[in-house]
């Protein structure tokens, strides 16, 4: 009995490897097949980081990063290897405020949709001229965001950055 049950160790680590690999291989194809939509959060507000991460995680979004500021959000866009779907994005920020993000930003990928955040209304108009898919202000329900989440995943891209 101690022969079978050595035997059957080996073979444990084995089967846990291969396991591993045809987990691996059928995420991989579910990944491809179900496209998980991906989120940039752009905000310098921490707890408000931590919050969108969390209700967007609960909600069936995956959050591929987080940034504090206008230039880190572009030096973080141009290594990211698959771009997001959805930036989220706050207009009040340091170094570089949201507006001017939004450009930088449109620049390197088109296809990515910035929904802006903000509790001042004065930017509206500038930012969705600028090209933002949608402005959202701060206090605006969760339902509301998902609700515009999932009609911007509908366009292919930025049409107002094209004919600018």
């Amino acid at each position: 009995m101690q022969n079978s049950e050595k035997k059957f160790k080996g073979n444990k680590k084995e089967l846990q490897k291969e396991f591993q690999v045809l987990d691996m291989r059928l995420n991989q194809k579910l990944q491809r097949r179900f496209k998980i939509t991906t989120v940039l959060i752009v905000g310098d507000d921490e707890e408000i980081q931590k919050f969108y991460k969390k209700f967007l995680k609960l909600s069936g979004f995956q959050v591929v990063g987080i940034a504090n500021n206008g230039e880190e959000v572009v030096n973080m866009f141009k290594t990211l290897s698959e771009k997001p779907d959805i930036i989220l994005m706050d207009h009040r920020m340091p170094l570089k405020k949201g507006i001017k993000t939004i450009n930088n930003t449109l620049q390197i990928n088109n296809y990515s949709k910035i929904i802006f955040f903000s509790s001042d209304l004065t930017v509206k108009e500038e930012t969705l001229f600028g090209g933002a898919f949608a402005f959202l202000n701060e206090s605006a329900s969760y339902k509301k965001l998902i609700k515009v989440i999932k009609k911007a995943l509908q366009y292919k891209y930025n049409f107002f950055n094209q004919i600018r």
